[in-house]
């Protein structure tokens, strides 16, 4: 069994810019929010 989270403090951060000014509009692409779960497996 394993638990896993990230992102825990809700950190809004970008991962990507792009300035179109050409267009009229910038391009910001945030990161992933908070997740967080648990993964099990087992064997016969």
């Amino acid at each position: 069994m394993g638990f896993f989270a990230k992102n825990l403090t809700k950190t809004t951060y970008r991962t990507y810019v792009n300035d179109l000014a050409a267009f009229g509009f910038l391009l910001n692409i945030h990161g992933a929010p908070r997740t967080y779960g648990v993964s099990a497996s087992f064997k016969l």
